[in-house]
């Protein structure tokens, strides 16, 4: 459970704005995130090879697909991807963006091997630059596959890869390249589809 918004419901958001229009309506950075099975545990631990990419095989239609079935092709799939947005939630420690298992978390991820305080998100707003920082998470924090020592600061970029503990795994973008990253992924299942 994660507080999250299904990717097929901003597929179809995406498709209907223009990139600024899109930034300009989404200000905040995203972290999409899906669930790891405990086969791809041990098999695909650092991967970081997101579902999305066993989403390009033909529509069953044979024919080129609407940007409807591709969404209904990634809520019915196998994929769990959710986005969320992040953003403070509530007033406590406003230099911070918690997330984890506990209920107050900014960004709620309720999966077993997800600390209830897993890691947190700062931005320097002065040089436009996010950090992210492990909260001492018993199966820690790993930003592109390296574990960060707890309480540090690491820089993240778009397109940053980001483990937590065992079962998570996601991606952090920025509005715009969130945006960027949807349109390919959507120009992709649109070319597989033909």
């Amino acid at each position: 459970m994660t507080s999250g918004i299904p990717l097929s419901d901003y597929i179809l958001e995406v498709t209907q704005s223009g990139r600024e229009e899109y930034v300009a309506k989404h200000p905040y950075p995203i972290f999409l995130i899906e669930t790891i099975s405990d086969e791809e545990v041990n098999s695909e631990l650092d991967d970081f090879k997101f579902a999305t990419q066993r989403l390009t095989s033909k529509l069953e239609s044979g024919t080129r697909p609407n940007i409807e079935e591709i969404a209904a092709k990634i809520r019915d799939s196998s994929t769990n991807l959710a986005v969320l947005t992040i953003k403070k939630r509530d007033s406590k420690f406003q230099s911070i963006i918690t997330l984890g298992r506990a209920p107050k978390s900014d960004l709620l991820v309720n999966v077993a091997s997800v600390s209830k305080f897993h890691c947190y998100f700062t931005h320097n707003a002065r040089e436009n630059i996010w950090h992210i920082s492990d909260a001492d998470a018993a199966n820690g924090t790993y930003l592109d596959g390296n574990r960060l020592e707890a309480n540090t600061k690491a820089r993240i970029d778009d397109g940053a890869g980001v483990r937590l503990g065992f079962h998570i795994r996601g991606r952090f973008f920025r509005a715009p390249a969130f945006f960027d990253y949807v349109t390919t992924l959507l120009k992709s299942i649109r070319s597989h589809g033909e």
